[in-house]
Parts: C-alpha cells; structure tokens; sequence
C-alpha cells in the first residue's frame, strides 16, 4: 500500500447478520483520506475466520508469511501502522476531532462496552450480531457506536502495536485487580465491574485497580501484554477473563484471546494457574511463543509479592513489585492493586523496598457484604 494513497484501514467486526461475510467498503473521503472497512466476522474458535484471512492475505500479501495466531495477530497490526502513517498527513487529526475516541474509565460508553461483552452478550447473544465473547473492546465498542443504544463514539484503537519490542507481563490478583468488598479500596481509584464476579481468596464481585484501567497510559501502552497468573482469572470461558483480556487491549496487543493453564503445557500471553516459583519460566516461553524479536532487557513482569518479583533475578528480564502503597496487614499481598504511576521502564529486579516506596498498610475488616456487585 503506498504511504502516497492517503488510505486508512481499520478492521472491524461484522455488523450484519450471522455468516461469513467480508467485506471492502469505502467509507468517503471528507476528513481528507480514505477509510476502508475490511469487514469480517469471527470463527468459532474465536479466531479470524478463514475466509477472511484468505482475503486479507489476497490484499495484503505479506500477510502470508506465516500461519501462526501471533504471526496473523502481528500482520494486522503492520497493516494498520502502515496505512495509518499514510494517513497522518491527510486528516487523521480531524478525524479524531469528527468523534474518533476509545471509551475510558469514567464515561458511560466504556461502563456500557463492559456490560455488553460481559452480561450483556452471555444474555442474549442476538443482540450483538458478528460479535462473540471473544470479540475485543473495540469491536463491542463498534458495534454499540453504530446501534445507537449507547453514546459510544468511534473508537480509534482498533488494531494493536505493529512492531512493538517490549513485552508487559502482569500478575492478575491485587495487582490487575483490587480486595474485593474493599471500603480502602472503592476511595482509591478502583473500579466495580457490574455484574462480574472474580472469585479469588473471599469472592465478590470484580474490582480494577487503576493500573487496569489505565495500562495504555503507562510506557506499556507501546508494548504487547499478557498475564502470568497463579490463580484462575475466575476460570474458563467467565466474564473475568473476558474483562482481563479487554483492559489488556484484547488480542491486538496480546497476540491471543486463547487462555491456557501452565499444566497443559501450552503456552501463550494469558496464562493461569503457574505456580509462582515458575513464573519466570514462563516468561520466558511466552516471548519464544511470541514469534516476536523482544530482547530480555525489555521484558516486564509485574507482581504484587516481592516473592515472585525475587524469581526473576539472573534471568536478564525486569520485574518489580507493585501494589506498594497498599498492603494488607498479616499477608503478603497488596490491597488496593497496581498504579500506573509505580510502573517504570528502569531495568532489574525491584521489590518496592528497592524503590523506595512509600508502604501503607491497610487494617480492616472485610465487609459483610458487597453492596456494589449487582449494580446496573
């Protein structure tokens, strides 16, 4: 494609109804370039369906160099970078002044995306034609933009990193997440997630720390991410994973929406039930897995225990604790869960005693109840 075409490619789910359907739709020139649609739908698996990925390799022949879900993943995401360069001197900026915004933590649009890909879709899947379970933030936030049923703009990240050469790796439990029924934590900057249950240590419902809902602004919005987790996510196929997945940025910038669990022996970017003395093992797999050229100087994992941080030493990769400001009084374990402001791009192994963290160590009581998890 020549950066002299002025085009954008955008990929997005199917907005018809169920069926293989693909496809090439010029959307108009009056932001200054031409969008394209490649319309496709998802196959069971989740995946790109065949039909649309011979197509895409059709128009796209570099596309074909390889088979593999990363290698696909990765394709795409070349195909986006590419076209959007092209893109930026012909009106990309008025573009995202005409309505171009992916949905935030705080705005109605991004509380009704998570509702739709959670409770929303297992409800009445008719309701979301072309979309699965698996289908990404922004594919669920393109479909509710286009229905009108929410105030939901554009959204503009639809596609992932294209040459991205570093690697975010993320602990889930008071790390991705918070205590669950936590008084501390609801001051905090954490975020209940309607209707979604996360069932580790006590249960309750499903609470982001801040650094969930804001990965992107962290140096790890330029990075592919994953999870490295010894607990379940909540297990297969829940709404958990799904809400896990889709703060990570969904399979663009994890290359997979495929969990596997460490005794199966497969590997990939989101990954459970790894005991912790094997944590950086599997760090190591997962970039081999990967396909991409990442250096073990710009890998990153993040966790809660200084435990599993200490593992990582001798390994040539980063790792640092966080969760520092909060800790729960009597255990090992943060409360409150990551913030963005304790990442850093720093290399070595750092427990937040290392850094120098201010250390809050919270004493309260479970509350009776969870007031907050059926909210609507």
């Amino acid at each position: 494609m020549s950066r002299k075409s002025q085009s954008a490619v955008v990929l997005a789910p199917a907005l018809w109804p169920a069926g293989d359907i693909l496809g090439h739709i010029a959307l108009g020139s009056q932001v200054g370039f031409v969008i394209h649609w490649v319309v496709f739908v998802h196959s069971p698996s989740g995946g790109l369906s065949e039909t649309a990925m011979d197509e895409l390799r059709r128009l796209f022949p570099y596309l074909a160099s390889g088979s593999s879900e990363p290698q696909q993943r990765l394709g795409l995401g070349r195909l986006l970078a590419e076209s959007a360069q092209s893109a930026a001197a012909g009106g990309s900026e008025r573009l995202a002044q005409e309505g171009c915004h992916t949905a935030s933590p705080g705005e109605k649009c991004y509380d009704a995306v998570l509702r739709a890909m959670t409770v929303g879709i297992a409800k009445n899947s008719s309701d979301y034609p072309g979309l699965t379970p698996r289908s990404s933030f922004a594919e669920f936030q393109v479909l509710l933009h286009s229905t009108k049923d929410a105030d939901c703009p554009l959204p503009c990240e639809a596609q992932g990193p294209p040459m991205a050469n570093c690697l975010c790796l993320f602990d889930v439990d008071r790390t991705l997440t918070a205590k669950q029924n936590s008084e501390h934590c609801h001051r905090n900057g954490t975020y209940l997630v309607p209707g979604v249950a996360d069932t580790a240590y006590h249960g309750g419902g499903l609470v982001l720390s801040e650094l969930a809902q804001n990965v992107r602004r962290s140096f790890c919005g330029s990075c592919l991410r994953g999870v490295l987790s010894n607990g379940d996510v909540g297990g297969p196929h829940s709404a958990m994973r799904h809400v896990v997945s889709a703060v990570l940025g969904g399979p663009e910038w994890t290359l997979t929406n495929k969990w596997e669990h460490y005794v199966d022996g497969r590997r990939s970017t989101l990954m459970v039930g790894i005991p912790n003395a094997e944590k950086a093992r599997v760090a190591a797999d997962v970039v081999s897995w990967s396909e991409v050229e990442i250096e073990k100087t710009r890998v990153y994992f993040f966790d809660d225990s200084a435990e599993n941080v200490r593992q990582f030493k001798g390994t040539g990769m980063n790792a640092q604790q966080i969760s520092c400001t909060s800790r729960d009084k009597g255990a090992h374990l943060g409360v409150c869960g990551g913030r963005t402001d304790e990442l850093s791009e720093d290399g070595g192994v750092l427990t937040c005693e290392d850094k120098g963290s201010p250390v809050d160590v919270v004493d309260e009581e479970d509350e009776a109840g969870d007031d907050y998890f059926l909210a609507t």
